[in-house]
């Protein structure tokens, strides 16, 4: 029992981690901002960025992010709008409709890869649908008082750049096989529509 609690520990996510830790102050001196709301990311990926003047900013837009920061939507997790910020930039801004995690006493894409899991996603779904609010949410205190078993750090570090590594590489045949189809799409109109592309 000695040996598997020194190669194992639980502990919840707020020992760990820190909770939407920075805001827009009076510091922050970028007039155009880069603004991520919680539909700009979809399973790890970004699909949009705002780019938007600061006078003109909307409410939400309140939280800063840094390296390795975690972002999850607060709202219907089961749409799965989160992010790990591998390489972040000082004018991006998100919304306060994600609760921004910043990993450390963890690895943190050992934490990132813990906290997207189908089981942790179904876990806040449950907690968010059961909430009597005008759309399904949770607060940032259901992630906060989660627990997560920890293994030794060169274990953690080794399992989060495995799964990094796949991640990335299943987006590389994601964006190979879209541009694979709007090719055959370009080429179906060439030759059945437009006909100017028949083989001689």
């Amino acid at each position: 029992m000695v040996l598997k609690s020194k190669l194992k520990q639980s502990f919840r996510i707020k020992e760990i981690a820190k909770f939407n830790p920075q805001n827009i102050g009076k510091e922050f001196q970028f007039s155009e901002i880069k603004y991520i709301d919680t539909s700009s990311v979809i399973e790890g990926r970004i699909i949009s960025i705002q780019k938007i003047n600061r006078e003109k900013l909307p409410s939400r837009a309140k939280r800063l992010v840094e390296d390795n920061d975690i972002i999850i939507s607060t709202v219907r997790p089961n749409l799965k709008h989160y992010y790990f910020v591998n390489k972040s930039q000082d004018n991006w801004v998100v919304s306060t409709g994600f609760v921004v995690i910043r990993p450390i006493k963890v690895n943190p894409l050992y934490l990132y890869y813990f906290l997207i899991t189908p089981k942790f996603t179904e876990y806040l779904t449950g907690v968010a649908e059961s909430h009597t609010s005008a759309y399904p949410s949770f607060p940032p205190e259901v992630i906060k008082n989660a627990e997560i078993d920890l293994p030794e750090r060169h274990i953690q570090e080794k399992i989060g750049r495995i799964l990094y590594n796949l991640d990335s590489k299943i987006m590389n045949l994601q964006k190979q096989n879209k541009i694979l189809e709007q090719i055959t799409q370009t080429i179906f109109k060439s030759w059945f529509v437009d006909f100017d592309g028949v083989v001689k």
